[in-house]
């Protein structure tokens, strides 16, 4: 059962919380950068709102107002951690219909980001890991000739390659350490 009655009102839930959190924060949000809050490509979520205004506003900086959006997005979400239900089940009310704020919703991440891309370092290092072990076991079935001493030394190559890795994952910035991690993963499984 949704918490809100209907897609207006998880969306005043969603804007009341970011524009709440800009003024916490000293940002200063304009009256149209207000209003794209609401922007639906239905319209039906922009009562009284002046097309041409957000038009000349989105054309002037969209990618700087969708990251400042964004920022806002994820630090109201963390000083909020008891209202994840009630941003859960407005976003998901909300992604039924084609609001512009989904796009900053996005661009944010969600709170389970850092949780799944570390699961999937592990992962990742998991299946390098065992395939070196099935790599060695079919090796040594087929009769080809495996020194101990050789395979120690790739597995703990590998070890270390996936202990790298995790350090990358804290010391850089976390996009940044996200972004590299995907890249490889995707690379080492072939997606």
């Amino acid at each position: 059962m949704s918490q809100f009655a209907s897609s207006r009102d998880a969306l005043q839930f969603l804007v009341g919380r970011i524009v709440s959190e800009a003024r916490r924060q000293g940002v200063p949000l304009s009256e149209a950068e207000r209003n794209m809050l609401y922007f639906s490509e239905s319209g039906s979520a922009t009562p009284g709102l002046v097309v041409a205004d957000l038009d000349s506003e989105r054309e002037s900086g969209q990618a700087e107002y969708e990251e400042k959006i964004a920022r806002l997005i994820r630090s109201a979400r963390n000083n909020a951690r008891g209202e994840a239900s009630l941003w859960t089940d407005a976003i998901a009310i909300l992604s039924k219909e084609d609001y512009y704020l989904l796009v900053m919703i996005g661009r944010a991440g969600g709170p389970d980001d850092r949780t799944r891309d570390l699961l999937l370092l592990w992962v990742t290092g998991l299946a390098v890991v065992l395939g070196l072990f099935a790599l060695f076991h079919m090796a040594d079935r087929a009769g080809l000739p495996v020194q101990t001493d050789s395979l120690r030394g790739i597995l703990w190559t590998a070890i270390l390659c996936v202990a790298g890795a995790l350090a990358l994952f804290g010391a850089f910035a976390r996009r940044r350490a996200e972004a590299l991690l995907r890249r490889l993963a995707k690379f080492l499984l072939g997606g």
